[in-house]
Formats: structure tokens, sequence, C-alpha cells
């Protein structure tokens, strides 16, 4: 599996909305992408700063996924509350663990 990791700022102020849209539009979008396995969202109100990381089937999957209209609505649906660029880079799942 591979996961992208992306990080942005986000605007003051913004940060329950931009938890709203991933948890209400983005989520529900990237669970139409084949491939999707998961996805989680961290948030540091104090510096503004916002984590997403997914979880694709392959990196085959991951670039194929990045590549739709979808993929781009999904930046395009985030990208009016961020106060920068998103900054992301992919990696290989080595180990995963659950309780």
């Amino acid at each position: 599996m591979h996961v992208r990791v992306a990080s942005a700022q986000v605007q003051q102020g913004k940060m329950q909305e931009l938890i709203d849209i991933y948890n209400n539009s983005i989520v529900p979008s990237f669970k139409t992408l084949k491939g999707f396995k998961s996805a989680y969202l961290m948030t540091d109100v104090g510096s503004y700063t916002a984590l997403s990381v997914t979880v694709w089937e392959s990196e085959a999957v991951l670039t194929e996924a990045e590549a739709s209209s979808t993929y781009q609505e999904i930046v395009a649906a985030a990208s009016d509350i961020l106060g920068g660029p998103i900054d992301s880079d992919t990696y290989e799942l080595s180990v995963e663990a659950s309780v």
C-alpha cells in the first residue's frame, strides 16, 4: 500500500470549516475513487496547520486517483480555506498495526 501525506497552513478561524469539509465532502469523494483505503486528518489549531494522510492500494492507483477530476475537485474544495499551497509526499506503507 502507499500513503499520501499532505500538509498545509489553514487560514485563521477556518480550521473547523476544513474539518467539516474533510469529513462531509472530501472523505465521501475519496471513497468513490478506486483503490482508496482510508483517510486521516490531523490538525493543530495553535499553528493553523493541517495534515492529511490517505492510504491507497498501490502507487499506481494513487497516481491514477490524483489525475482524476474527482481528486482535483477535492483539492479545489479545500483551497479556499487554506493559507497557502499544499505540500505533499508519497510513501510506501511498511508497517501497519491496530488494536
